[in-house]
C-alpha cells in the first residue's frame, strides 16, 4: 500500500524533493562513504527523503527530542506561532492513535536500513553532540526554532561538519527570527564560510571552509547551478 507522507499545512513536495536532490548531489560528488546528520526527525518525512539517495556504505543519523521535549515545544508553538501547524500535528497523531514518537517510528519503519541511526536526546541536540565523536558531510537542521536551542544546534552542527561539508537549515525566514539570528551568528564566527539562501524554499545552506581554504564556495556554486532551489 502506498503511504502518503504529506501533512496538510506543513512542508511541501518541492522542498522535500529539493532536500533529496541536495543529498543526491553530494553523494554523486563523493566516491567515499558520506555521513549525514538530521536534527529534527519529527514524523520522519524528511528522514525518508534524505535516505532516498544514500548508498549502503553511507550513514544517516537522525536526532530529535524525547517525548517531554516534543511536548514542551508543541505547547510553546501553540502559544506563539501559526496554530495551524500545531493543529495538524495533533490531528496527525490522533489519526495514527499513538504517541508522536511511535508515529515517527511507524512512518519510517519501511525505510529502516542498517545505515540509519535513530536517536532521542532530551530537549535539544546538546546531549547527542557531547557523546558524538564523528564528523558529518551533510547536516540538515530542522529542530527547535527558538533560542537558545536552535543556536546550540547550529553551532554544534557547524563544529561537527566536515571541511567542505554542507549544512542545510530549514525555515530561515522572517517568521522565525531566532533561526535567522542563529544562522547569522554562525556566519559571523566563521567568516570564510559560504552561504546561500533559497527564498522559495525558505532554506539556508552553509558550506564549511576547507582546511586549505581552496575551493571555498565551489560546492554551493556547483550545487545551485545544477539544482533549481
Amino acid at each position: 500500500m502506498e503511504v502518503d507522507y504529506s501533512i496538510p499545512g506543513w512542508g511541501n513536495e518541492h522542498k522535500m524533493n529539493s532536500l533529496a536532490s541536495i543529498v543526491e548531489f553530494y553523494v554523486r560528488s563523493n566516491d567515499d562513504p558520506i555521513a549525514v546528520l538530521e536534527i529534527g526527525t519529527l514524523v520522519g518525512r524528511s528522514t525518508v527523503n534524505i535516505n532516498l539517495n544514500l548508498r549502503a556504505k553511507d550513514r544517516l543519523t537522525t536526532v530529535d527530542m524525547n517525548q517531554q521535549g516534543v511536548s514542551n515545544n508543541l505547547l510553546r508553538s501553540q502559544n506563539t506561532t501559526d496554530k495551524s501547524i500545531f493543529g495538524d500535528l495533533i490531528k496527525w497523531n490522533k489519526l495514527l492513535d499513538m504517541s508522536l514518537l511511535d508515529a515517527r517510528q511507524v512512518i519510517i519503519k519501511e525505510f529502516f536500513t542498517d545505515n540509519i541511526h535513530f536517536t532521542f536526546c532530551g530537549d535539544g541536540s546538546d546531549n547527542f553532540f557531547k557523546m558524538n565523536s564523528n564528523k558529518f558531510d551533510v547536516i540538515y537542521v530542522d529542530g527547535d526554532h527558538y533560542m537558545p536551542t536552535v543556536g546550540n544546534d547550529l553551532k554544534n552542527s557547524y563544529d561537527n561538519l566536515s571541511p567542505g561539508g554542507l549544512m542545510i537549515i530549514d525555515d530561515f525566514g522572517s517568521e522565525w527570527p531566532d533561526v535567522q539570528g542563529a544562522v547569522l551568528a554562525v556566519l559571523n564566527e566563521n567568516l570564510q564560510a559560504s552561504f546561500f539562501y533559497s527564498r522559495q524554499l525558505g532554506v539556508a545552506i552553509i558550506e564549511k571552509t576547507r582546511y586549505d581554504n581552496h575551493n571555498t564556495g565551489k560546492i554551493i556554486a556547483k550545487l545551485t547551478s545544477e539544482i533549481k532551489l
